[in-house]
């Protein structure tokens, strides 16, 4: 059932990335929204969705210049590979314009103990406006540095303290899944009200 859904949303997904970035969405709780999501295995895009889905957001992906390997063997050569060149991977397309969002979700996994290169790139190059931003995570073990260097790297951004993180060793059921994204969106409320 889980991989189902997963395999719908990442379609889902795919058909937004298809039509380029998104306006922001606007809803009452949260106002001008845009949920920006980088996922390599469909965990952080499933997260992603859920919050979109719930705050009415806009979806915008973070996508590589040249397509990732898929294996996770792959990926690992991949980035030690960068690393020892001193080398980073490009992005697709650049940041767009975040002015008129109230409130921007940053979502990204784990890779290596911290936030992929591709989402460092992104966040360097990206100016959230004063926008409030809030981060979430997936981890296949611990999270590391992940949500800290989101929350560094959101620049002109007005971080919010909330943070979700979905690990490996978490109940994985949509039920579990949805529940604690309900629980983060209403810190994240509180967090902007005034």
């Amino acid at each position: 059932m889980r991989t189902l859904f997963c395999l719908a949303l990442l379609l889902a997904l795919t058909a937004l990335i298809s039509a380029g970035p998104l306006p922001a969405a606007d809803n009452a709780a949260f106002g001008k929204t845009t949920v920006i999501v980088f996922s390599q295995t469909g965990n952080t895009a499933r997260l992603a969705g859920l919050i979109a889905a719930k705050t009415g957001g806009a979806v915008y992906t973070i996508e590589p210049l040249e397509p990732l390997p898929t294996t996770e063997k792959e990926l690992i050569a991949m980035e030690e590979a960068r690393h020892e060149k001193g080398t980073r991977p490009a992005l697709k397309s650049p940041p767009p314009d975040f002015s008129g969002n109230d409130l921007i979700f940053i979502g990204a996994p784990t890779w290596f103990g911290d936030i992929p290169d591709l989402v460092a790139v992104f966040l360097e190059t990206a100016d959230f406006k004063g926008a409030k931003v809030a981060v979430f995570s997936s981890a296949g073990t611990r999270p590391g540095e992940t949500l800290n260097s989101l929350k560094a790297k959101a620049k002109n951004g007005v971080v919010l303290e909330p943070t979700l993180l979905q690990a490996r060793g978490d109940d994985q059921s949509d039920e579990a899944v949805a529940k604690k994204v309900d629980d983060y969106l209403a810190a994240v409320a509180a967090a902007i009200k005034p």
